[in-house]
């Protein structure tokens, strides 16, 4: 068995926060991300990637959230997981 995230074994959330404080960017910067990344996940669903506010989407990428699949920004696991924990909240951390 594998310990590695995924549909069966997602990653902990916590973990994920923790590496992203762990970037350089400040405080208040990312907590505006995570706040907006469902926002985000929405406008590139409708394919309206003009809606995300700029420099996001590079963010995103650099946290290792979102990834580059065949044109499309996908959400990694760990940026599902912040994902969830946004919406199941309704708040940010």
């Amino acid at each position: 068995m594998t310990d590695r995230p995924g549909p069966t074994n997602p990653p902990d959330v916590s973990r994920v926060l923790e590496a992203a404080r762990a970037s350089r960017l400040p405080r208040d910067e990312l907590d505006h991300l995570i706040a907006d990344l469902p926002s985000a996940v929405d406008s590139l669903w409708r394919r309206r990637a003009a809606e995300v506010p700029q420099g996001h989407l590079d963010h995103y990428v650099d946290l290792k959230w979102m990834e580059w699949s065949r044109g499309a920004l996908l959400l990694t696991p760990n940026g599902r997981a912040v994902h969830d924990m946004v919406v199941e909240q309704g708040v940010a951390p």
